[in-house]
């Protein structure tokens, strides 16, 4: 009784349940995983606010995680967060347990299309299947800050994206490829896609950005053809140096974007 004792009193100066560590075959809970993972991730390396700001998000569930197993060491769920919170040290665990899933609870666009699919439906679907969702965001940058609400980045349309479970008419444009001028404009998505795969089509940003300003923004995401800019981000996207830098340019070529 008095080991007993003593356990609880030190799970709880350590800031966790005093519950025991589920056992085999039990199913993974926010109750415990918010504990474990504000207990074992903290400072830097914290990834909620606290453990009641962790609740609320688990509990809401706006980026759509399936539940999944305690056994869980990769994938989108759950139980692959609660494994990592339990395994972290203030380490790259952490980040696996967080809410992006950090490439192994998930990869950022794993996580980011099943909650647009799941969140943004409807009149405000934003991609027609979730491969067309994962192939919009695979050109994405992906060098923001987790949670932050504005920039190009897909850490910003993954914000909204779980913000529009609650209000989808707000969030789900934001949540999109183009930004809608608050996670960037098409002309951000544009030019960061062929500074990274086509360097040498513009001499700065400044000079992509004015030429960018003339095209058209009525194409269809992903769009091999038509003058838009998106069929220019679209080839821009596959382009490695070959024959999608000429077409994703300003004079394109007459069967690809021109």
């Amino acid at each position: 009784m008095q080991r007993a004792a003593l356990t609880a009193a030190l799970a709880i100066a350590l800031g966790l349940s005093a519950a025991c560590p589920p056992g085999p075959g039990a199913t993974p809970t926010c109750a415990y995983y918010c504990a474990t993972v504000t207990a074992n991730c903290t400072g830097g390396a914290a990834q909620y606010d606290n453990e009641a700001a962790c609740l609320a998000a688990c509990n809401a569930n706006n980026l759509a995680w399936p539940v999944g197993t305690i056994a869980d060491t990769v994938g989108n769920t759950l139980g692959c967060r609660q494994y990592h919170a339990g395994a972290a040290a203030n380490d790259d665990h952490c980040l696996h347990a967080g809410p992006t899933g950090g490439g192994v609870c998930g990869a950022y666009c794993d996580t980011y299309c099943d909650a647009a699919t799941a969140n943004c439906t409807a009149g405000n679907a934003l991609y027609t299947d979730r491969n067309a969702c994962l192939a919009a965001c695979s050109v994405m940058p992906n060098d923001g800050v987790v949670n932050a609400g504005d920039g190009d980045t897909v850490q910003c349309r993954l914000f909204h994206v779980g913000a529009a479970k609650a209000d989808p008419g707000t969030h789900c444009p934001h949540a999109g490829q183009s930004g809608a001028n608050v996670c960037g404009g098409w002309c951000d998505v544009y030019c960061s896609v062929m500074a990274a795969h086509c360097p040498d089509t513009f001499a700065d940003v400044e000079t992509c950005t004015t030429a960018c300003g003339v095209f058209p923004a009525s194409g269809a995401i992903n769009a091999a053809s038509g003058d838009t800019v998106q069929c220019r981000i679209y080839h821009a996207g596959a382009a490695a140096q070959d024959a999608h830098c000429d077409h994703a340019s300003v004079e394109s070529t007459a069967d690809t974007c021109q």
